[in-house]
């Protein structure tokens, strides 16, 4: 038969560890603010803390869009509706996109029509000297996010034997992309020029885009649903 009262009597003999020190109060941890063995990490950590926070930052910003200008709508419900008289077209584009009408001479030619950008920015023509003129715009200080658009039409060009006006909706992905090298080049290397011909109401139209080295795909898409919703005033 098993003896317990052997085994209690071997519990009384053995001595209780005394824990009355650290019941009373435990020794006081070193404070890390205090102490200059936890600088580094302390601030280890927050320069980590500090990286997450401005990846965070240009991550909002690049979904946002690039800084010069505001992100436009590709709800084209959103957009407002722009008369160009002289070409009795009227045309749709983003209240966050600048248009700039004009009706001038170049030369002896009449130009009129509307440049439509998504950049703050007054369009002029370059200064060539006194008795030389050109259609052309002058891009070459435009910052290189920029998409310009010019829906213009020159009445010294005459185009005989036309038949019917150009079947609309426009699509830009018919427009044709200009030589590098061509003598109206007020552009910077790396911008991209695309021509879209058409007839409107018997008349000859062009609609001229340009886009920046560094254009968002989301300006160009605002910029291809412009011209596709290039169309006749209602008469």
């Amino acid at each position: 038969m098993i003896d317990h009262g052997a085994k209690l009597r071997i519990l009384d003999e053995l001595e209780a560890p005394s824990l009355w020190a650290d019941i009373e109060g435990p020794e006081p941890r070193p404070n890390p603010v205090s102490d200059p063995t936890m600088w580094p990490r302390r601030l280890g950590t927050a320069a980590v803390a500090i990286a997450v926070g401005i990846a965070g930052v240009l991550v909002a910003v690049n979904a946002l869009g690039p800084p010069g200008h505001q992100s436009a709508s590709l709800d084209t419900h959103t957009w407002s509706s722009h008369d160009i008289p002289g070409l009795h077209l009227v045309v749709d584009h983003p209240p966050e996109w600048r248009v700039q009408p004009f009706d001038e001479l170049v030369g002896h030619a009449g130009f009129v029509g509307s440049v439509i950008s998504n950049i703050d920015d007054h369009f002029r023509h370059p200064d060539l000297g006194p008795n030389e003129h050109t259609s052309a715009w002058d891009l070459r200080d435009l910052s290189d996010d920029a998409v310009v658009i010019s829906i213009e039409r020159v009445t010294a060009i005459a185009t005989p034997g036309v038949e019917k006006d150009t079947e609309l909706p426009l699509d830009l992905e018919r427009a044709r992309r200009s030589a590098g090298g061509t003598r109206d080049r007020y552009f910077d290397q790396g911008w991209v020029q695309l021509w879209l011909p058409f007839t409107a109401s018997g008349r000859a139209d062009s609609v001229f885009v340009w886009f920046g080295p560094e254009a968002t795909e989301h300006d160009r898409e605002v910029a291809r649903r412009i011209v596709a919703s290039i169309r006749l005033i209602p008469s």
